[in-house]
């Protein structure tokens, strides 16, 4: 069930096989179910105190804990794109005459889709007074990238199933 074969997971990198929520698993109409029953058998893992032979990438277990996410998260599970919003960062972007905008192309099972950032996002230029919160929200939607349902559903079921065992996620993650 966490094999990326089955398109609900997928590893976070080409050097990382850490597992991360497909974005693309929706190909599969009962994608919301098979969440829900993976988390389910998670915290029935957990419940009882056994090892998963798969691992899953850093900022997903900050999630599913309610953790804040930085952008320094982005380095375990994405290199090339932590460096790439490191680089915008740390450089004058009017004086390196990038024009960058408060929107992101990616590809999802070979269609190019585009995210706005913001309302608006394709018709806002990225500039220095702006250039922070472009960061912030490339670091955000790098974390949910269309995985919002997918998330909500695995951890409905591991929060229902926590509120019967006495496991608490929501604080300091150990039982109470």
């Amino acid at each position: 069930m966490l094999n990326p074969m089955y398109c609900l997971f997928e590893y976070a990198s080409k050097n990382n096989y850490s597992l991360q929520i497909n974005p693309a698993s929706y190909i599969n109409p009962h994608h919301l179910t098979y969440f829900k029953f993976v988390g389910r058998i998670i915290a029935l893992a957990l419940f009882h105190n056994k090892y998963i032979d798969k691992g899953f990438t850093l900022p997903f277990y900050k999630r599913i804990l309610d953790k804040p996410l930085t952008m320094l998260d982005l380095k375990s599970i994405d290199e090339d794109f932590y460096n790439s919003l490191k680089w915008v960062k740390e450089n004058d972007l009017e004086e390196c005459g990038l024009e960058l905008y408060f929107a992101h192309e990616f590809d999802v099972l070979g269609e190019v889709k585009i995210h706005e950032l913001k309302p608006g996002g394709e018709d806002i230029l990225v500039t220095e007074e702006n250039k922070e919160e472009y960061v912030n929200s490339m670091v955000s939607w790098r974390f949910t990238r269309g995985v919002e349902e997918q998330f909500k559903s695995f951890l409905e079921a591991s929060t229902r199933l926590s509120r019967y065992s006495g496991y608490n996620t929501s604080t300091s993650g150990s039982w109470s």
